[in-house]
């Protein structure tokens, strides 16, 4: 789930977007669409401490809870203060985009996830809506590219035009529902 991650992190980042012009006049939300895959440097620092045999165990989901997404946010808002952003809108884009990760992967796979992991082992099992087959070259699902093409073609309609442009769309809603539910229930 490569691709996915930039459709709908670009999706968010567009929402989140409008909300920081009208509020602060700056928009920063760049930062969420760079941050779609940074969760996932735990399969970077894996297969280092695999390689060069150092006795550190690292498997994909580890960097995936609260507390480590809150140190990255605050390593990486800093990293963006040298890309002329000011360091808590770094900090603020950056725990969006980790958590739009977060919740994205929990959407596709059918994993036991750890919230919390350092702190306690509370744990819950994923909602796995939309279930991956990678079958885009290894990096993507068609069906899940599809729907988050849809959702970021209806935000960036909404982002253009105004939330007037929805009353016009409502008769779409329901066929547009209906195309996304049959590929959901085609898996």
């Amino acid at each position: 789930m490569i691709i996915e991650h930039f459709i709908y992190n670009i999706s968010i980042a567009i929402l989140v977007g409008i909300l920081y012009r009208r509020f602060t006049n700056r928009n920063p939300t760049w930062i969420i669409a760079v941050c779609a895959l940074l969760p996932d440097i735990d399969y970077l620092l894996q297969s280092m401490f695999y390689y060069n045999m150092i006795p550190i165990y690292i498997e994909h989901g580890t960097f995936h809870n609260i507390p480590v997404i809150i140190v990255l946010s605050i390593v990486f808002g800093y990293i963006c203060t040298y890309f002329g952003e000011k360091f808590y809108d770094g900090i603020i884009c950056v725990a969006i985009g980790s958590f739009a990760h977060y919740i994205e992967d929990m959407c596709v796979y059918n994993n036991i996830y750890y919230p919390l992991f350092p702190l306690n082992n509370f744990s819950f099992r994923s909602f796995n809506i939309l279930h991956e087959n990678q079958n885009m070259f290894g990096i993507g699902d068609w069906s899940i590219i599809l729907v988050g093409t849809v959702i970021l073609v209806c935000v960036s309609k909404v982002a253009i035009d105004g939330t007037n442009c929805v009353y016009s769309l409502n008769r779409y809603v329901k066929n547009i529902y209906l195309f996304c539910s049959s590929l959901i229930a085609d898996k």
